[in-house]
């Protein structure tokens, strides 16, 4: 799998950044990293997005987690549509560490909706859900509607959400099932797709073939 988490910093609240940072690293534990089985890639965003690291720059456990331990997280106006255009741009492409024989899937943390550009972040949550299987997780959002259009269909299984005064540490074990679900969700449609061209193809050989049988 190839992952990428998102992180909303906008809002400047330090026990809710270690929160998060907490949650981000007891999430990389999980993962079998060290074997290749599993990239991450990990973006911060608010105004602006930073790029912390793509997805072939860390191979071991031990540096990403030393790489988010150390991470500044910077407050600002919530802009998912930057964020998103990142990860496609940046992230998602071979030549950055994406891998073609590799499931993508997008991890979005984030506690509100768009505060700019939130045209645009329709747009680009559209053309990313074409790269990948996107999961959200919120905390304290009141108004659902815009999360939801970001998360992968069924929206609903792929939205974990959680109140404004509960830790996110309570849903690790869910998201990290959501996430290996994602996977083989991935995997079962590339092989639905290749077996419908296959299908295809025979079908259009024995088209052709009877209708040069009957032309003869």
């Amino acid at each position: 799998m190839d992952i990428a988490i998102l992180l909303d910093t906008s809002i400047n609240d330090q026990p809710q950044y270690e929160e998060y940072r907490k949650f981000i690293l007891s999430l990389v534990d999980s993962f079998e990293i060290d074997s290749g089985v599993v990239r991450l890639a990990f973006v911060t965003f608010s105004s602006r997005s930073v790029l912390h690291f793509r997805l072939d720059k860390y191979l071991r456990k031990e540096d990403i987690k030393s790489a988010i331990e150390s991470a500044l997280f910077t407050p600002g106006e919530r802009n998912f549509a930057d964020a998103f255009d990142m990860v496609r741009r940046q992230i998602l492409f071979e030549p950055y560490g994406d891998r073609v024989d590799a499931p993508n899937i997008i991890l979005l943390i984030t506690s509100g909706n768009s505060e700019r550009n939130s045209y645009q972040a329709a747009q680009q949550a559209q053309a990313l859900k074409d790269q990948a299987s996107v999961l959200v997780i919120t905390k304290g959002v009141q108004d659902l509607r815009e999360v939801h259009s970001f998360a992968s269909d069924p929206y609903l299984e792929n939205t974990y959400e959680i109140g404004p005064n509960e830790n996110i540490s309570l849903i690790k074990d869910l998201v990290y099932v959501g996430i290996c679900s994602s996977k083989f969700l991935v995997v079962f449609h590339f092989e639905i797709t290749i077996l419908s061209i296959f299908y295809f193809i025979i079908i259009l050989i024995i088209f052709i073939c009877k209708k040069r049988s009957n032309c003869s």
